[in-house]
């Protein structure tokens, strides 16, 4: 995935604004950034939001230090899935409850 070649690259996930050489600076949060980042170090395809209009955007939240993040998705509509997501509060990104009621789709590392 381009996540992980730019770990390789970088030694840390995209959201570093203080990033190092050869490594795109820039904030955390919204896909657009994350994808613009990922392409400066790989020429791999980054998928578009299907539906690309609130509440249905892609997120990607990173921890403090740049070595986990999590990747959400609001899904359009329950799905089996769910029930073995990422949930709680992810390094700022609302994953939702535990009962695969609210559609946050959540994965990434912990």
């Amino acid at each position: 995935a381009a996540i992980e070649l730019y770990f390789n690259a970088c030694g840390e996930y995209p959201g570093n604004t203080g990033a190092g050489a050869g490594c795109a600076a820039s904030a955390a949060g919204d896909w657009p950034t994350l994808t613009s980042t990922l392409k400066t170090i790989t020429d791999s395809q980054i998928p578009s939001d299907p539906i690309d209009k609130e509440p249905s955007f892609y997120t990607y939240a990173p921890d403090s230090l740049f070595q986990k993040y999590a990747l959400k998705a609001v899904l359009e509509d329950e799905n089996q899935v769910l029930k073995s997501d990422l949930d709680g509060t992810i390094y700022g990104a609302d994953c939702g409850p535990a009962d695969a009621t609210d559609r946050y789709y959540c994965t990434g590392l912990e």
